[in-house]
């Protein structure tokens, strides 16, 4: 079968990314003045590289390469985060300064959110990456005065669409965390994270509810066994139930 020319607003969110990760790592390398480097944050944003362009690509190669593009940008958003450090006046206006670029791009924005949300198993990481995503969200608690009025996307994708990939992004997450061959005391994905994500781009929550109550039911130990239990914590217990106040399952819990 022939297979169908990538949209081109894909192609405007990997342009969109790719960018994002040069203009992170050479603010960390002029901030070093050539001499310093970070090593939490140079080492991460090199770990993955987005995929050189091709001549001709596919819709599935151009998939890839966003793929690609946006691990690459959350690597390098968690480097400025290590870099300045996350809580830092510098440190939110370096990130902002940075991912400005996504304020026309909601695409992107969810795409990098959603790369911020993967769990890398290191707790510093997590801080770092709620961090960036505060930066990369509209309304973000890093968004002050640094973001403008709200802008359609460069793609002139309407607010259904973005709205409707913005579900895609959490059902996937979700899925990804529900997992039966993870332990439910490990997290795979930052739920809250998610929750943002949620808050801004998703505006009917019903289709996601079923996949939702799955999540609740592992990270809060819900009919696991007598034990479970003994696992979760008030911090542990945070960020599911704020995605419960997002989504609001409930109709989907109650028998």
């Amino acid at each position: 079968e022939d297979v169908e020319l990538p949209s081109g607003w894909l192609l405007d969110v990997v342009n969109c990314l790719e960018g994002l990760t040069s203009s992170a790592r050479e603010q960390i390398s002029e901030e070093n003045e050539g001499s310093k480097e970070s090593e939490s944050g140079n080492a991460s944003s090199d770990e993955i590289i987005a995929a050189p362009r091709a001549k001709t690509d596919d819709s599935y190669a151009l998939e890839v390469r966003a793929a690609q593009s946006c691990l690459a940008a959350a690597s390098s958003l968690r480097g400025i985060a290590s870099y300045h450090g996350p809580s830092k006046g510098k440190g939110r206006k370096a990130l902002r300064s940075v991912s400005s670029v996504l304020d026309v791009n909601p695409i992107g924005a969810i795409m990098v959110a959603s790369a911020l949300a993967l769990d890398t198993g290191d707790e510093g990481d997590m801080v770092l990456s709620r961090a960036a995503a505060s930066a990369v969200l509209p309304d973000g608690r890093y968004d002050n005065s640094w973001r403008g009025e709200k802008k359609s996307g460069t793609s002139g994708l309407g607010e259904n669409e973005v709205n409707k990939f913005g579900a895609m992004a959490v059902k996937g997450l979700l899925e990804v965390a529900a997992k039966r061959n993870t332990r439910a005391d490990v997290a795979t994905v930052d739920l809250h994270i998610v929750t943002a994500i949620s808050r801004e781009f998703v505006k009917d929550s019903a289709p996601l509810a079923s996949i939702c109550v799955a999540v609740l039911n592992k990270t809060l130990c819900i009919g696991i066994d007598d034990n479970a239990g003994d696992q979760l914590t008030k911090r542990s217990a945070a960020s599911p139930l704020a995605l419960a106040a997002q989504l609001a399952p409930f109709s989907s819990i109650s028998p």
